[in-house]
């Protein structure tokens, strides 16, 4: 009988995720064209404190409705449209008796059961939502898929199938592209990235970098990050997948501790130091200036980050010593907590951006999902 993937329970997964440390196994030689990373000379940016930065988004919160005997899951949001998952667990073991992908409108109040399933031996531990599909990772009967949902037919298609039920297979995608890390016959990792306008799946890479595999390929409007292994250095790659071009080749000492490169067209963030607790410094590397930036610094910040991601120029931070989520514009040299008008306590988890440039994240204090819609003009 194959193993069984544990499953984690959401709070374990976003630690598991994000304190990912970036290893080596490669012998290939490094572009000739990577640009060599010296973090001591690094810009460190003051930032002045704004409240304009707040109106930059609307905030819209939302209660799920759990069934009873049922657990809340993975969550996903496209415009006015709120997705997650509800499970039936079954009790002390790893697998699932039932699963619901429900579906909640904003705008309306409707809300529905999209999809069910019920078998006493699976689980669905991703979801993603662009404007025409859904994608989740559903594992049963001893094997994991892939699969999209199509939003107008209702109609399921098997994007990858994997003859493995213990596989981990984690997810990222924009308006058009699917990504994911997999194994490979060398016992390394390969990039793979699905085209939604061509039904095509294309190798990007079969020299990543060792690392955990819940680590994710984040993709933004169709810029993926993702680090490779070559020689004495790692190379963090950020890469157009419509023109098929590198914006950037950063090369790092393999000594160097880094993870969760997250890119779009004007920016790369990664996260640095010990990677454990408080210990965490992000920097950003400008794509059209070609300058490195230390955002914070951990051994005399006023934050603690949880997870983060990017919008256009603007750094969210799930920040856990303020429970606020915090925006950082890079561009204007402003930050702001963005979450500080909200009453009550929050622990906000699952925080990252979606596909059609809003941000989601789920306050397990309050048992809400936040929402929040970045202002069109704004962007």
């Amino acid at each position: 009988m194959k193993s069984k993937i544990k499953r984690f329970t959401p709070l374990i997964m976003a630690f598991i995720i994000l304190f990912t440390v970036v290893g080596c196994t490669n012998n290939n030689s490094i572009s000739s064209s990577a640009e060599f990373i010296n973090f001591d000379k690094a810009e460190v940016l003051d930032y002045s404190t704004v409240k304009s930065l707040r109106e930059d988004f609307l905030i819209k919160e939302y209660q799920p409705q759990i069934l009873e005997k049922f657990e809340l899951g993975c969550i996903a949001a496209y415009d006015s449209k709120i997705y997650y998952t509800q499970y039936k667990p079954i009790k002390m073991g790893e697998m699932n008796l039932a699963t619901n992908v429900v579906m909640h409108d904003l705008q309306t109040g409707e809300n529905k059961t999209i999809f069910h399933i019920e078998n006493s031996g699976h689980y669905i531990n991703e979801l993603y939502a662009t404007g025409t599909s859904l994608f989740w990772v559903l594992t049963i009967n001893n094997e994991t898929r892939i699969e999209k949902y199509d939003l107008a037919t209702q109609k399921i298609t098997h994007v990858k199938i994997f003859e493995d039920g213990a596989v981990t297979i984690l997810l990222s995608s924009d308006e058009r592209y699917l990504s994911w890390f997999e194994a490979n016959k060398e016992n390394k990792r390969s990039l793979f990235v699905y085209d939604t306008i061509n039904d095509q799946i294309e190798l990007i890479s079969s020299t990543i970098a060792r690392q955990s595999p819940y680590t994710r390929a984040h993709i933004n409007d169709g810029i993926i990050a993702f680090v490779t292994s070559s020689g004495e250095y790692n190379t963090l790659n950020v890469y157009d997948l419509q023109h098929k071009e590198y914006r950037a080749k950063l090369d790092f000492d393999k000594e160097t501790e880094f993870a969760n490169p997250i890119a779009n067209d004007k920016f790369v963030i990664w996260c640095a130091g010990e990677l454990l607790g408080s210990n965490i410094d992000l920097y950003a590397y400008d794509l059209v200036n070609k300058t490195t930036i230390k955002i914070n610094d951990s051994s005399d910040s006023d934050i603690m980050v949880f997870s983060f991601d990017i919008i256009d120029s603007t750094l969210l931070i799930n920040d856990w010593k303020s429970k606020q989520i915090i925006g950082y514009d890079i561009a204007k040299k402003n930050k702001s907590e963005l979450t500080s008008d909200l009453s009550g306590k929050h622990s906000y988890l699952l925080a990252a951006a979606t596909a059609d440039h809003n941000f989601l994240t789920y306050d397990q204090n309050n048992r809400q999902i936040l929402l929040l819609k970045k202002i069109p003009d704004k962007i």
